[in-house]
């Protein structure tokens, strides 16, 4: 529809301009002095796409074939002009659309190649084919007093109605209204005076031939102030006043031949317009460019502004010529105060000397820089800043300004700080950990070297105990060490605890365990203190299921450190209660007494390895504050909790153990005695009639002889070995009914000797 429509009006333009083509004719001649037929075809087919040319070529041709046939033209005639109308049209479409865009013929390019191809080169190829149409019809004589006119008709109308169609037509919008609107007192102001001293030069009868020059100035207005379109609108204004004063005799194009005078007047039109029109395209671009520049740099105050970050601009020297509102309120003065200070006095001064080295240093292939100082602040307080420096080049590569750009970067700065803290300190708890670990795997080596040297001086306190001295003072020491040896061995075996709960090397044989029977035993255990500090022990034990399941002897170890640690805080002749309830699942075991109490910021730190509270000057010696710390990991074994409450310095203290219950089995009965070497050694008598073969196999020489001499004092055969491989050679000879094996030897270590000692043939009774 929209094709058909333009079709239509092309056509129609095209009738009405060849009308007015046959009225406006060269004297004597008959060619048309303007042809608008040319202008209307040639526009539509800039304007559309090349595939519906055919369409608008054909329009043109019926719009003009008609007022030709209808003035008594030959058809013959008509329709010859009419191609050479058409190769016109297409040679000027396809060149402007080649090397230029018609729809921007307000740039220089675009009016070039519509001057070139629209206004020379179309019209010149037109004239040649249609003064062959004339001279064809006409007689030869007639060719080149038909190509002048037709080339001049051609190039009138593509200065003047060809332009002005393409423009209208691209350039008619509601912006370009609305702009046209607010200078149309200065477009009609402009055309009354081209009209009105057109007029007056042009259609005078005794005109000189130097005032055709007078419209020139109003016509360079045009250029100005309106672009090609406005230029061609004044030539064509122009054009149509001397054409009427030419036809009437008037003006100083009026010759003895007016056809002469005409041609002139074509002459001078095409000598004025061309560089006007350029002219008017130059400025128009140039306008156009000047305000994408101020639109660009309006959009870049605008975004630059809209920045929280610091934006300025300075020259090599320092001075600065632009500072965007963030930079304004950071340093706290106005724009124009900022202007042409100096960039380097909003830096510290200790880093400027190396910045100023650094931004010399840039170039066109490192044009940019980063940096961070630190400033401070005039209460002391101090901020981060980092600045982003870009220098921009002149084409010969010398530094025109610099553009920086900087940001509060105090936050990152204190995030970076607290980061490093946190690194640091968790370096530092890593350090603490494997200090703590080391310390363990420390402890545990001293204990266990510490057994080594205990087990043969205990052996031979039991030897000086099998040798009776009638000197009390020999006996007197053998006691001591006795009771020293069996104190620091309690020790030992207290830090081989912690060390083994600690890496979790501890296991529990669990079964079901009667707790009555766990806090009797646990009295005898602890008897000696208890007697050695005369203190009264009140039992208050629940008839009933008191069962749990745990391992009996960690159980026992766990509450006679508890009643250890109330004997050893209690004063001399004190009292000890030990109160057992079943509480719901639960079983509650209270160990309570009256000495000094627990402060209370010690009542979580008492379980701590090596934490104590100070005990009375006559309390018992001994201990390295490892009895609760063993009881709270104990406790968590089991899966229970224990607490202490003290009502302060004093005031006594009592201990709460929680451990989960167990149904007790149907006829919970004692356990069945185990082979032990109480009972295959310690139960026979001194002098019975059959002694037992013993192997003893321990690499440390004193342990293994001690030991040795011990079990010979019972009249036993005992054979000893130091290392594994000696241990098996004496097995086969000898036969052993028990064997001491330590664990760890060089070589061959206890548990590879017992395996190959359960291996050997007949060995299966060994104990």
């Amino acid at each position: 529809m929209r094709t058909a429509l333009t079709a239509l009006l092309v056509c129609l333009a095209s009738a009405a301009g060849a009308v007015i083509g046959s009225v406006l004719r060269f004297p004597t001649v008959g060619t048309a002095i303007f042809y608008p037929p040319y202008a209307v075809v040639g526009a539509a087919l800039l304007l559309s796409e090349p595939r519906r040319w055919w369409i608008y070529l054909l329009s043109g041709v019926v719009g003009s074939f008609v007022p030709h046939w209808l003035y008594g033209e030959p058809v013959s005639f008509a329709l010859m002009a009419e191609i050479a109308n058409c190769a016109r049209a297409l040679l000027a479409a396809w060149g402007v659309r080649r090397f230029g865009d018609p729809r921007r013929l307000d740039t220089l390019r675009g009016m070039t190649a519509v001057l070139l191809f629209a206004v020379v080169l179309a019209p010149l190829a037109a004239a040649c084919l249609g003064a062959g149409v004339v001279a064809l019809h006409r007689g030869a004589g007639s060719y080149w007093s038909a190509w002048r006119p037709w080339l001049m008709s051609n190039v009138l109308t593509g200065l003047t109605v060809l332009p002005i169609i393409v423009l209208a037509a691209t350039r008619l919008t509601s912006r370009w209204m609305a702009h046209f609107a607010r200078r149309w007192r200065e477009a009609g102001a402009l055309l009354l005076g081209l009209l009105v001293l057109g007029a007056a030069v042009l259609l005078e009868p005794t005109t000189i031939g130097a005032s055709l020059y007078a419209p020139l100035p109003l016509i360079l207005w045009a250029a100005v102030r309106f672009g090609p379109g406005g230029t061609s609108v004044a030539v064509l204004a122009v054009a149509v006043l001397s054409i009427v004063g030419v036809l009437g005799h008037r003006g100083p194009f009026v010759t003895s031949s007016p056809a002469d005078g005409v041609l002139h007047l074509q002459l001078f039109l095409f000598a004025i317009s061309v560089p006007l029109l350029l002219l008017s395209a130059l400025l128009q671009e140039q306008r156009r460019t000047a305000d994408e520049l101020r639109a660009s740099q309006e959009q870049y105050r605008t975004v630059v502004e809209d920045q929280t970050e610091l934006i300025c601009r300075f020259r090599p020297d320092g001075t600065l010529t632009f500072v965007n509102g963030a930079f304004c309120r950071a340093m706290g003065r106005q724009a124009q105060e900022l202007i042409g200070a100096f960039f380097w006095t909003f830096v510290p001064p200790e880093p400027r000397d190396t910045q100023s080295a650094l931004l010399a240093g840039l170039s066109v292939d490192r044009p940019l820089l980063t940096w961070e100082h630190r400033l401070l602040g005039a209460v002391g307080d101090s901020r981060w800043e980092q600045w982003r420096i870009r220098a921009m080049f002149h084409e010969g590569g010398r530094v025109l300004d610099y553009q920086a750009v900087g940001r509060d970067i105090t936050e990152r700065k204190r995030a970076e700080e607290e980061h490093a803290l946190l690194e640091s300190q968790r370096a530092h708890a890593e350090a603490l950990r494997e200090a703590d670990r080391r310390k363990d795997q420390f402890l545990a080596m001293l204990a266990h070297e510490l057994r080594n040297p205990l087990a043969p001086i205990a052996m031979a306190v039991e030897i000086l105990r099998q040798v009776p001295s009638a000197d009390e003072h020999v006996g007197s020491a053998r006691d001591i060490i006795g009771r020293q040896t069996a104190q620091l061995t309690r020790l030992v075996d207290d830090l081989l605890d912690v060390a083994r709960i600690t890496s979790g090397s501890i296991q529990l044989r669990k079964e079901l365990v009667d707790l009555a029977r766990v806090i009797g035993s646990t009295l005898e255990i602890s008897r000696p203190l208890i007697v050695a500090r005369q203190l009264e022990v009140e039992t208050d034990v629940t008839p009933g299921a008191l069962t749990v399941k745990g391992d009996p002897v960690r159980l026992a170890q766990l509450f006679s450190n508890l009643v250890n640690n109330s004997a050893k805080y209690s004063e001399m002749g004190g009292r000890i209660g030990i109160t057992v309830r079943r509480d719901g699942p639960d079983i509650l075991l209270r160990f309570k007494d009256a000495g000094v109490g627990i402060p209370d910021d010690m009542l979580e730190r008492i379980f701590e390895p090596f934490t104590q509270v100070q005990r009375p000057r006559d309390a018992a010696l001994g201990g390295l504050g490892l009895g609760l710390a063993l009881v709270k990991k104990l406790v968590d074994l089991h899966g229970g909790s224990v607490r202490a409450h003290s009502d302060g310095p004093g005031r006594g203290s009592e201990f709460v153990v929680r451990l989960p219950a167990a149904a007790p089995a149907a006829g919970l009965a004692p356990e069945p005695e185990r082979a032990t070497l109480g009972a295959a050694i310690g139960a026979r008598p001194p002098d019975a009639a059959e002694a037992l073969r013993i192997l003893v196999v321990d690499d440390v020489a004193d342990a293994a002889d001690t030991l040795a001499r011990v079990l010979r004092f019972r009249g036993d055969t005992v054979h000893v070995a130091n290392d594994g491989r000696t241990a098996l050679n004496l097995a086969a000879q000898h036969a052993p009914d028990v064997a001491f094996v330590d664990l760890q030897m060089p070589g061959m270590d206890g548990l590879e000797v017992g395996r190959r000692l359960r291996a050997a043939p007949g060995s299966g009774q060994i104990l």
